[in-house]
């Protein structure tokens, strides 16, 4: 009598990854390790311009890093975009990770080993636009001394609305810039930013964040910033956008006239 057969067969799926490319960031680019790195740069912003548009993460070495430029964007609608920040990511999904050892370029340390982008008073630490499809996750710094007075709308008159902000006349974002992208910001200190000391009415003195396709904050203090006492989201600020998430974040210290610690504005999803 024939015991029952029974017949394994095994369907073994590959399937095809592709690693993204990891770019160092540190003062002396002899500290990066080149085993682990495929290129090294001394500024942020350096990486940034050297990375592709597939997902490329660039790592970034404990220091402060420091002195703002502007950035000139083709705006097709109108006058073009200007932005005066310490970088800028410009219609790129990529990953940005700070907290990293020279000693050792594969664990991330922020705590231990704090990358610091510091703005000095004279623009904005991060900037970042977007054509509604970019991934761009920001993980593990301190974005701190912003000040984005008369450089946001302000910048081109009384009467320009919907230029870099989203109010007419006035001055936004005096740490942190987004628009159009799928935003993850992680494991972040953003603090002592003012959106303007000049222009009422200027939202966002820690963040600002319009029509981001999603939004996750995770783990993000907010701590000390200021707009003036006629605006909203001293911390944060959203206009329009949908999707945003915030989990496990602090807002301390901050000041406004509306919704101190964050303010929302006309959110979908």
């Amino acid at each position: 009598m024939f015991k029952g057969l029974k017949t394994l067969m095994l369907i073994t799926v590959l399937a095809t990854w592709v690693q993204a490319t990891v770019l160092c960031v540190a003062p002396n680019t002899a500290d990066c390790d080149m085993s682990i790195c495929s290129s090294a740069h001394s500024t942020i912003q350096a990486a940034i311009d050297a990375a592709s548009d597939s997902g490329d993460e660039i790592r970034v070495a404990e220091g402060t890093y420091t002195t703002t430029t502007d950035t000139t964007i083709a705006n097709p609608y109108g006058d073009d975009f200007i932005f005066r920040q310490v970088a800028i990511i410009d219609t790129k999904s990529l990953s940005l990770r700070g907290g990293f050892s020279t000693a050792n370029w594969s664990v991330q340390n922020y705590k231990n080993h704090p990358s610091i982008i510091d703005a000095g008073g004279d623009g904005r630490s991060l900037t970042i636009y977007g054509t509604y499809i970019q991934n761009v996750i920001i993980d593990g710094f301190t974005l701190q001394n912003g000040d984005y007075s008369n450089l946001g709308n302000s910048r081109l008159g009384p009467t320009i609305g919907n230029w870099t902000c989203v109010r007419t006349g006035k001055d936004c974002g005096g740490g942190f810039w987004a628009k159009y992208v799928n935003l993850t910001l992680r494991n972040c200190i953003i603090k002592s930013n003012i959106a303007s000391t000049t222009n009422t009415y200027s939202d966002g003195g820690g963040a600002y964040l319009w029509s981001t396709s999603s939004a996750v904050i995770d783990n993000v203090a907010f701590l000390n910033n200021t707009s003036d006492m006629y605006a909203s989201g001293g911390g944060l600020s959203f206009y329009y956008g949908s999707d945003a998430v915030i989990t496990n974040s602090m807002f301390d210290g901050n000041m406004v006239g509306n919704g101190a610690a964050i303010s929302f504005f006309q959110m979908s999803g």
